[in-house]
């Protein structure tokens, strides 16, 4: 099998760069996600935002 048949070779640089601020995304919402699960207090506003990121978390484990 020579470089270029590897499916990682066939990535280019937008593919690898799109990857990756994806991937620092959803680490970026996780973190926030346990940040909000852990506070004892939790407003309105905190339920609502980790709604919404489980809700992105969810479509983005689907895609």
């Amino acid at each position: 099998m020579s470089l270029i048949e590897r499916d990682y070779m066939g990535e280019s640089l937008e593919e690898r760069k799109k990857a990756r601020s994806s991937r620092i995304e959803r680490e970026n919402r996780k973190t926030e996600l346990w940040r909000l699960y852990g506070k004892k207090r939790k407003t309105i506003f905190d339920k609502m935002k980790i709604r919404k990121l489980e809700k992105l978390n969810l479509q983005d484990a689907d895609n």
